[in-house]
């Protein structure tokens, strides 16, 4: 990373763990502090103003993933990390509300009575000029459940056809958007969680030793020669 790669010799190996391994565990830490906000508030939180803090919590957590993308120089590895650590962010939060649910949620029986689709589309800007974008397709069903306070669910994946019938987990306080039993898994969650974490860590220690240099110089190699 820019940073490592100016220092040298013992400080530059000790400044490894240092930008490597503890700079992604911030915007995952971060996004499960937003989840506590918002699922467990504490008393002086627990209103409007909890939840735009979790909002602009949430909002931090990416900003500190664009963050740590922006220092890598390759495009691929850019792009790897950004996903990767995107997804161990994304499933920590989710890993926290899943044993939240576990501790306090309850599960009912619906029936899907109809499913809308919509796609929401976004464009970042990188720090080093360039942009890239994204799409997320969210299904919003509505739903008729044992538990009448269980109208709605919005999801950011398929889940069954109109008049199937699915297993839905909610939170009685209402903190928690309902979500189907599968996505309520705790240890599914953490899993993904550590292999995005693993992955985001071992690409910034390949690009802080140097690795990723040699990797795209051997290419440049090979394409040259191979004119």
């Amino acid at each position: 990373m820019a940073v490592v790669k100016r220092l040298s010799g013992v400080r530059r190996v000790a400044m490894w763990p240092l930008v490597s391994i503890g700079y992604p565990l911030l915007p995952v830490a971060v996004a499960v502090g937003a989840a506590a906000i918002s699922a467990t508030p504490p008393p002086f939180l627990d209103n409007w103003v909890g939840s735009v803090l979790s909002i602009l919590i949430t909002l931090g957590a990416f900003l500190l993933i664009f963050g740590n993308v922006s220092v890598h120089d390759g495009c691929l590895v850019g792009i790897l990390v950004f996903l990767a650590l995107s997804t161990a962010t994304f499933q920590a939060r989710t890993a926290y509300e899943a044993w939240v649910l576990q501790d306090r949620g309850a599960v009912t029986a619906c029936t899907i009575l109809k499913v809308n689709t919509r796609t929401v589309y976004s464009t970042t800007t990188h720090a080093d000029g360039t942009s890239s974008s994204s799409s997320t397709t969210y299904y919003d069903h509505t739903l008729r459940c044992a538990a009448p306070s269980i109208t709605t669910m919005t999801t950011t994946h398929a889940t069954a056809g109109k008049g199937a019938s699915i297993q839905v987990a909610y939170d009685p306080t209402g903190r928690l958007s309902p979500r189907p039993t599968s996505d309520a898994d705790l240890r599914s969650s953490l899993r993904w969680a550590l292999v995005g974490l693993t992955l985001t860590i071992l690409l910034n220690l390949a690009t802080a030793s140097g690795l990723t240099d040699r990797i795209r110089a051997s290419a440049h190699s090979f394409r040259t020669r191979g004119r």
